[in-house]
């Protein structure tokens, strides 16, 4: 032992800490590397700088930057991107509770139905439907005696969320629990999302609330959700992708004798059918892509 101590020493005494060498980072460097895998220099910076945010004297540098590496590279349960948005106070907790197999599951992802509308019972409050992605949340509520809000929360570390409500008129108790979660979908990415719809799209859109103004038909709302899916729901209906254009062609359109839409020119007319086809193509794409794997 005495050898080693000795070892220790002589490392010691050539060691100097300056403005661009400290010891802590030099350990989560070699905590970084401890894990097999490899990882761009610039990447390995961004981690030292996340371990040293949570250094205290009750961390082991080196333990620490190991964790944090293998989720990132070795169980890839979470991107370093979203490891960046995890508070400091929230890994130390998950750090000293010898829980860090517990932030694999920080930015969660699911949707569900947590109760079914026909469960519902007057005077009492529920959670109706809860859609989580990333951090964000969009939680629909309702009680008879004040009618349906939606709950958007941002997490803002392991324990805390913050939250905005506004209200739900849309929902009633009749509606199907697909049509909500897909609804629900829908506005969660209106809410969070940072994609934005092509000029294609956005005139498909436009297009269509023309049409269906054109009608009288104001109770439809449209989406195109983060998959590229045009989903449209009323009341107590909704209609995904070719669905909807089936409704508009063979429900919506009066055809006079020469098989011509009234209310719509020709060239919206022969528009709406180009955007139609698209969705026709949809499923062989799918298929074609399964049939090749």
């Amino acid at each position: 032992m005495n050898n080693i101590l000795d070892v220790y020493e002589n490392i010691a005494d050539s060691i100097e800490e300056t403005e661009d060498f400290r010891i802590y980072d030099f350990i989560y460097y070699l905590g970084i590397n401890s894990v097999d895998k490899d990882i761009p220099k610039e990447e390995i910076t961004r981690l030292i700088n996340i371990c040293k945010e949570c250094s205290d004297n009750y961390i082991d540098s080196f333990k620490l930057a190991r964790a944090l590496t293998s989720i990132v590279y070795k169980e890839r349960c979470m991107s370093l991107d979203e490891l960046e948005r995890v508070p400091s106070e929230s890994i130390k907790h998950f750090y000293s509770e010898e829980k860090m197999y517990e932030m694999r599951y920080y930015f969660e992802t699911y949707d569900e139905i947590i109760t079914s509308p026909k469960e519902i019972m007057a005077g009492v409050s529920y959670t109706i439907a809860r859609v989580v992605h990333n951090g964000y949340c969009a939680e629909l509520h309702y009680c008879s005696d004040t009618g349906a809000t939606i709950e958007y929360g941002t997490k803002t570390s392991h324990d805390r969320w913050e939250n905005e409500i506004e209200d739900a008129n849309w929902f009633n108790i009749n509606l199907s629990d697909d049509y909500i979660l897909n609804r629900l979908n829908c506005l969660y990415d209106e809410e969070f999302s940072d994609n934005k719809l092509s000029n294609e799209r956005a005139k498909e859109l436009n297009l269509i609330d023309n049409i269906l103004s054109k009608h009288k038909v104001d109770d439809i709302d449209l989406y195109i959700n983060d998959n590229g899916d045009l989903l449209a729901f009323d009341d107590s209906n909704y209609w995904k992708n070719k669905e909807f254009y089936d409704f508009m062609f063979n429900e919506l359109f009066v055809y006079n004798r020469d098989d011509k839409v009234e209310l719509i020119d020709d060239s919206d007319y022969k528009q709406l059918e180009e955007y139609r086809k698209q969705y026709d193509e949809k499923p062989n794409e799918i298929e074609m892509e399964i049939e090749y794997e």
